[in-house]
């Protein structure tokens, strides 16, 4: 039989982080019965060995109805593909399972899909916090709230006036990654199918973050397919989202090449010039990522600095002359090591 088609489908992808699942489980779990009859949680299990399906169906009996298990691990793009096509929801949320969202943010989401049936896609605001970072791991839910209450956190945008926009493009105006982070787009179902389709195809054509394809294809899908669509920006900070993440290897390789891929491609769908050139001004200033990734060289292809590209990208961006002298005379340095080494051996 049919499951009931319900306005929004709460995704929930995972793997191996019972703790962090149980936290946005136990946010959810007041919220969510409120609104049985319109919402569901979608739990996609990557094959988790940490007895995630114990703590699930043991503290969440009524999340487990919708709980899927993989028999082996396929990797993040197969996880999340599983989660949108097991959901039945108009609308689609797909967060991590360490987001937490908001007490009293469903209801206000949902009055807004219900308003207007035109509607296709909805940008959300969010808080940050560093958990592990700050030792607040074992937080409860009020001193997580207090958190929020007592202004203890940070928020990706200044700006908590909710409102429509006429094309979905010039959401890149309000963050410098714009469509990248997936807890911030709410879509139709049909839309995230698609866009994880391509993020699994791409995942088998490349390696991780080779391209903008292979480590962020929701935000391609999106400028391409929805730059012209009208979208609704809801202002008021609708997760918490943890900073505290496991692919700092790859932070150099996502500011100087996979964002400058998707800056271009948004050039060319209409976006903010200007904009474009104050994110990658912000970037530089970041530059001691790069000497540090020059200075260790490590294995790792994907984390090492590509100076060709990175001129190519930063050239005409003001304050690249300065940056450009400190990568050079890294590179120098590092010349005149080896040959020093060299002599010795």
């Amino acid at each position: 039989m049919e499951k009931r088609k319900k306005i929004l489908s709460i995704c929930i992808p995972t793997y191996n982080r019972r703790d962090k699942l149980d936290l946005c489980l136990s946010f959810l779990l007041e919220e969510i019965n409120q609104f049985e009859e319109d919402v569901e949680i979608i739990i996609s299990d990557n094959c988790s060995t940490d007895l995630t399906e114990e703590m699930v169906k043991g503290k969440y009996p009524q999340f487990y109805k919708n709980y899927y298990r993989s028999q082996i691990n396929y990797g993040p793009y197969q996880n999340f593909y599983t989660a949108v096509l097991k959901a039945v929801g108009k609308f689609v949320w797909l967060i991590g399972d360490d987001d937490i969202i908001l007490p009293g943010i469903i209801n206000q989401i949902i009055t807004i899909i219900k308003y207007d049936d035109t509607l296709k896609f909805i940008m959300v605001n969010d808080y940050v916090w560093r958990p592990e970072s700050n030792n607040q791991m074992k937080y409860t839910k009020n001193e997580i709230l207090s958190l929020i209450n007592t202004n203890k956190v940070g928020v990706s945008i200044n700006d908590f006036s909710s409102r429509y926009v006429s094309k979905i493009i010039d959401f890149v105006s309000y963050r410098s990654d714009a469509f990248t982070p997936t807890y911030s787009n709410i879509m139709l179902r049909e839309y995230w199918v698609e866009t994880n389709k391509l993020g699994l195809e791409s995942s088998k054509k490349y390696s991780q973050f080779e391209n903008l394809l292979s480590c962020n294809a929701n935000s391609y899908w999106i400028v391409k397919k929805l730059h012209n669509t009208k979208g609704y920006y809801f202002g008021s900070p609708s997760l918490l989202v943890s900073l505290d993440t496991g692919w700092t290897d790859y932070v150099c390789t996502w500011f100087y090449k996979i964002l400058p891929e998707l800056y271009k491609l948004e050039l060319n769908y209409g976006a903010d010039l200007n904009k474009i050139k104050k994110y990658k001004s912000e970037w530089l200033k970041y530059n001691e990522l790069i000497i540090s990734s020059i200075r260790n060289n490590k294995k790792n292809k994907q984390s090492l600095f590509n100076l060709k590209l990175f001129i190519l990208e930063f050239y005409n961006i003001e304050g690249f002359a300065n940056v450009l002298f400190k990568i050079v005379k890294e590179y120098i340095k590092k010349y005149i090591k080896f040959v020093v080494n060299a002599f010795k051996s």
